[in-house]
């Protein structure tokens, strides 16, 4: 569901997807873009205070109705006040935005660019993301994890996690253990 897992599945064939990830995420007060200065992760929380007074779009690049029509303040004031309409209004921008990347990877693809496009997006912001979660996160096997470095990240696999008092069991299947945990643990 995620950016790189997405990019990811593309490498390896996979042509279809069918993930609640955008609008659980525009639930949760987030949206998704791809502006390198402002992520984490690609998504943006817009429940922050310090976008109450921005005036400018969520992504000023974006065609959605969000983009075109709404600011981050506004935004973060529907959030902020639990009106409805926010929601709505991250559910379409988030949705528009997974639809334009899918659509950028299917040029890409076409034009025998693929790889160019993925390094474009995860050049900048990969390393920053590692560091971060290695630093955050205190696993037993961290020490294991870190000369492996991004190679670690590049392998798929099955998990079978559960929360501290084993109430809830998350199963699924990622290129990104490492921040598939952080998600868990983090309800993101």
């Amino acid at each position: 569901g995620t950016i790189d897992d997405i990019f990811h599945a593309v490498e390896r064939g996979v042509d279809t997807f069918d993930c609640v990830s955008p609008t659980r995420l525009a639930r949760m007060g987030y949206v998704l873009t791809n502006f390198k200065f402002q992520i984490s992760n690609f998504k943006l929380d817009i429940t922050k205070s310090s976008f109450l007074t921005n005036k400018n779009p969520i992504d000023p690049t974006c065609s959605c109705y969000t983009c075109q029509n709404f600011s981050l303040g506004y935004l973060c004031h529907l959030f902020r006040s639990r009106e409805l309409l926010a929601y709505r209004l991250a559910t379409i921008h988030n949705l528009t935005f997974m639809a334009s990347l899918m659509s950028s990877i299917r040029k890409a693809i076409a034009d025998h660019r693929f790889l160019q496009l993925k390094h474009h997006w995860f050049s900048s912001w990969v390393s920053q993301l590692v560091r971060y979660i290695i630093m955050s996160l205190r696993y037993r096997w961290y020490g294991e994890a870190i000369p492996l470095g991004l190679n670690m990240l590049k392998c798929y696999c099955v998990y079978i996690i559960t929360n501290l008092r084993n109430t809830v069991l998350y199963t699924g299947v990622t290129g990104n253990l490492v921040a598939r945990i952080y998600h868990h643990k983090n309800k993101s």
